[in-house]
């Protein structure tokens, strides 16, 4: 990730581009953060470390990015890479095996893992500060493991919309096949979810809506 950025940055500066401000560089905040797009480690969360980035930015707004007090806390942090790992985990990251259960990719040429696109462009957490209590968990202690969970919420809803999309393909197709239960295994990669919304048999809908005009 340092390298991609330092790459990102050096390149800038060999520009015709007017100097910025001191401690700022020639690249944009976009450039920046386009430089460590899928280089980021879920662990310890994505917003803080594209902030990071793209304050190296002439145009970045500070007042847009994530460097406050809240965020300093690391608390966040973690609660949204906790998140983001765990649409990886229900939504992306399908692995193959072979008959002795060895993983068959050695890369992230068919072994898709979160990048930074997978981050949600907004998302809200606050931690409640009640105060202690010799009962509760305090710090950042088990602050990952409830968002993780909270991502089968994605998934949830996937399934949702792959039941309306079936309900719509049996109103013109009158296929049985299309009313059974389904069954959305976890990942629900992209190829499984177009095959459940029928998107495999899109020909077929296209004769049927040119048969009735």
């Amino acid at each position: 990730m340092c390298v991609s950025l330092y790459g990102a940055l050096a390149i800038t500066e060999k520009t015709n581009r007017p100097h910025p401000p001191s401690v700022f560089s020639k690249a944009t905040a976009a450039e920046a953060e386009r430089a460590i797009c899928g280089n980021l480690c879920r662990c310890t969360g994505y917003r803080s470390l594209s902030d990071a980035c793209k304050s190296f930015g002439s145009d970045v707004d500070l007042e847009d990015l994530g460097l406050n007090s809240f965020w300093k806390k690391g608390e966040s942090d973690d609660i949204e890479g906790a998140f983001v790992q765990g649409l990886g985990f229900f939504m992306l990251e399908e692995y193959e095996t072979n008959h002795e259960g060895l993983v068959l990719a050695d890369g992230t040429w068919k072994y898709k893992i979160p990048t930074l696109d997978t981050v949600p462009k907004q998302l809200n957490v606050e931690i409640v500060n009640s105060g202690h209590h010799k009962h509760r968990v305090l710090s950042l202690k088990a602050s990952g493991e409830p968002p993780l969970l909270l991502a089968s919420s994605v998934h949830c809803a996937i399934r949702a919309a792959i039941k309306e999309a079936r309900k719509q393909l049996h109103s013109w197709s009158n296929s049985d096949e299309l009313d059974k239960p389904f069954q959305l295994d976890v990942p629900a990669t992209m190829a499984v979810v177009k095959e459940f919304c029928g998107l495999d048999i899109v020909e077929r809908y296209l004769s049927w809506k040119m048969g009735k005009m």
